[in-house]
């Protein structure tokens, strides 16, 4: 079977990204329920596994996803809480983890815009925040130092007082911007 092929096995399976919810964290949730599965070990042993992560999140259409899934953020969810993974974020190199980058940044344009009942952001910003993280050494160091920032980064589970939250993205708007807006200023939603 072709990686691609794998993933969207796994991303097939029902209720296996809703069952995730019964946990602490995002993190937890995957880690006792996704990452249990063969499918999953199988997936994560092949070296292509990111790059056909990478494809099917670019091409999934939330349009099509809100009008035909009867769990539509699931769906997504799963998509992108797999995606955070290290594992398959390492397989990629920094010109596709930019494009993964403006995908995320497109996807949360759409959900806020155009299905904000449908879908929710929070697993789009952790996938967002562990790109980032990835590629960009002086913003990993802004996250390690806000305890609710790396513990959003480590766990997928956004705690904090909107002082806090107002502060970190503050100072990492002053920091990413210079840098990422060439990036982002063509974006389609």
């Amino acid at each position: 079977m072709s990686t691609r092929g794998i993933a969207e096995t796994l991303l097939d399976y029902p209720f296996l990204f809703g069952a995730e919810i019964f946990y602490n964290t995002p993190q937890a949730g995957f880690d006792a329920v996704v990452a249990t599965t063969d499918t999953y070990r199988v997936l994560t042993s092949r070296k292509d596994a990111g790059q056909a992560l990478l494809k099917i999140y670019q091409y999934a259409d939330l349009a099509k996803m809100a009008r035909l899934s009867e769990a539509p953020s699931f769906d997504l969810r799963g998509l992108e809480s797999i995606l955070a993974q290290d594992v398959f974020l390492d397989q990629l190199d920094a010109d596709q983890r930019k494009e993964l980058l403006k995908s995320v940044a497109t996807k949360y344009l759409v959900i806020v815009y155009d299905y904000p009942e449908k879908f929710s952001v929070d697993y789009t910003l952790w996938l967002g925040l562990k790109v980032l993280c990835h590629d960009d050494e002086q913003f990993a160091a802004l996250v390690k130092s806000s305890e609710m920032a790396d513990g959003f980064a480590q766990t997928g589970l956004l705690v904090g007082t909107d002082a806090e939250m107002g502060a970190f993205w503050h100072q990492a708007a002053i920091l990413l911007a210079p840098r990422y807006a060439p990036l982002l200023a063509d974006l389609d939603r």
